[in-house]
């Protein structure tokens, strides 16, 4: 098969990820926080590296302000059920996915104002109308990275410093960038951030994570079983654990670390530096072995622990950071994700060129010469998204996506919301630029076939 289809999960993953996950399930089968024993010290470090390396990997200074979660869906609602009030006013864009949109609408039943602001196909939402739109009872602004249907890239650094300034908690759904794009939460003044495992950090199924600055405490969706504070009756206000119940999905964590130990791997040479070298609080290693208090201490000596306490940046400083940065500027010492940007974005380009040469073709993206995600959609006249896709499977063995891919506000936008959407192709680092070609060869024939 060739699999276009990474914008829904990513096909391929690093060796080490399908054996990271096969090794946990043997010899990790403890409860990670929960008991003393090896089995379960050795669960707890593997939650442990991962939340370390997702720090690494989006600029995070304090790895406890990560919480796992099974997807992106679970970490959208639960930042934004969690910060959002009925009654209050939020701000979005109509590039969002369902996994944003819906619960706003739910919240929108309950009284919440939303603003949903129009999108530009080739540049996503202008900066200047998300300020134009702040109310005195803004609660959030949530904001998709890329779009899940065009590659829409929107402009978070411009407006994340306008969500900071006005002291307004910024919500960046990174289902579409996290592991293609450099994300840095400071410098791109993100409040939260909710990523999924099993797409662009090449993790399983199942995985998935909510970075929340440190001054933020969410209302939890889901309460109990953090294995820790068992003697009161609340949730407990420490994070990871406020936004952690129940047992961790550990072989899936161990295959996301791994993922993400490739995408680090440009700058660590596939070994992970030191936690000091790094400046990440190393706080949440301690939490994750073992959250009963007098166990934890025993723990800390067996493994050699250390305590580093960084603390994060005030709004203020935030604000001050420099502004000459841009969306597709990246981390020098983030190679691989340059690299994964960089050939995604020939496959974007050749996709985009080989579709337009298409009679009948119609394609959904940003046009030459703006940024862009690796996802595109297109459609062909006089053919429904849905027979192309079964097409392609079919006769060709390649798998894309057809439909309105879970975004009625971008299909609206586009005019595809009534029609059956579109078909999207999405290829990633793994792929090949033959099997682009092999693709667009069989989009001109099925065209052909079709006149």
């Amino acid at each position: 098969m060739i699999y276009l289809d990474n914008a829904a999960s990513s096909g391929k993953k690093p060796d080490a990820v399908y054996e990271a996950v096969a090794r946990a399930l043997r010899e990790c089968s403890g409860n990670p926080g929960r008991s003393g024993h090896a089995a379960s010290l050795a669960a707890g470090k593997v939650v442990s590296d991962t939340r370390i390396r997702c720090a690494r990997l989006f600029g995070v200074r304090d790895a406890s302000r990560i919480c796992f979660t099974s997807n992106a869906t679970m970490a959208l609602n639960m930042a934004i059920f969690g910060v959002v009030r009925p009654g209050a006013h939020i701000i979005t864009s109509s590039l969002e996915h369902n996994s944003v949109s819906r619960p706003l609408e739910q919240l929108r039943s309950l009284g919440t104002e939303l603003t949903v602001l129009p999108a530009s196909l080739d540049t996503g939402v202008d900066p200047d109308d998300v300020r134009a739109a702040l109310r005195p009872d803004t609660a959030l602004i949530v904001m998709t990275h890329v779009s899940n249907v065009t590659g829409t890239v929107n402009d978070i650094l411009s407006i994340g410093r306008i969500a900071t300034e006005s002291g307004i908690p910024f919500l960046v759904d990174a289902a579409q960038s996290a592991g293609s794009r450099d994300i840095d939460v400071n410098r791109d003044h993100i409040d939260l951030l909710a990523f999924p495992g099993h797409k662009g950090l090449f993790g399983p199924q199942g995985t998935g994570g909510l970075y929340v600055r440190e001054g933020i405490s969410l209302r939890p969706l889901i309460m109990g079983g953090t294995g820790s504070f068992s003697e009161q009756p609340e949730q407990p206000e420490r994070m990871p654990d406020r936004l952690e119940s129940g047992t961790l999905n550990v072989p899936g964590l161990a295959g996301l670390g791994e993922g993400i130990r490739f995408l680090l791997e440009g700058k660590s040479g596939g070994k992970d530096r030191s936690i000091k070298e790094d400046g990440i609080n190393e706080r949440s290693i301690k939490e994750d072995s073992i959250k009963e208090e007098s166990i934890i201490e025993r723990s800390i000596k067996k493994e050699g622990i250390s305590k580093v306490s960084i603390k994060e940046e005030s709004n203020k400083e935030r604000s001050s950071e420099k502004g000459s940065i841009k969306n597709t500027e990246i981390r020098e010492d983030n190679t691989m994700v340059r690299q994964i940007w960089e050939k995604e974005a020939l496959f974007r380009a050749r996709l985009y060129e080989g579709l337009s040469e298409i009679p009948g073709i119609r394609i959904y993206a940003p046009g030459p010469g703006h940024d862009a995600g690796c996802v595109l959609s297109f459609t062909l006249e006089g053919m429904e998204s849905a027979e192309m896709a079964a097409e392609l499977d079919a006769g060709f063995g390649i798998a894309v996506r057809a439909g309105l891919h879970c975004a009625p506000y971008a299909h609206k936008l586009l005019g595809t919301l009534g029609s059956g959407g579109t078909v999207r192709v999405s290829p990633d680092y793994f792929n090949e630029m033959s099997e682009i070609e092999a693709f667009l060869d069989a989009v001109r024939l099925i065209r052909d076939d079709n006149v």
